[in-house]
């Protein structure tokens, strides 16, 4: 399954590919904000200790639609890879560009 959820998206349509693509980025996004906030708490004891630690669980299902490797662009995508399900964005490396632009700003 594509998480966040993907109800009603048609993945042959590339406006519900790149839905799907914003759906991706505001998780990221909320995940690190809440990582953050886990770590920087003054109420926990990390920020205390000077400690920082971020876990980034990285998948190589490129099919599931939840990895941060970098994926194909959906133009590059073969006839089998499509037949099997793969359904990336126009632009394969979009999370590790947004990861990293959110890193960027700490």
């Amino acid at each position: 399954p594509f998480l966040p959820r993907g109800d009603g998206l048609v993945w042959s349509l590339a406006e519900d590919r790149e839905a799907a693509r914003g759906r991706a980025d505001q998780r990221t996004t909320e995940t690190l904000q809440a990582n953050l906030l886990l770590q920087t708490h003054p109420w926990l004891g990390n920020v205390h200790r000077g400690f920082f630690l971020v876990h980034i669980t990285s998948f190589n299902e490129w099919h599931e639609g939840h990895q941060y490797e970098p994926m194909k662009d959906y133009a590059t995508l073969s006839p089998a890879e499509r037949a099997v399900g793969y359904h990336n964005p126009a632009d394969g490396a979009y999370r590790l560009r947004h990861l990293a632009d959110l890193l960027g700003r700490l």
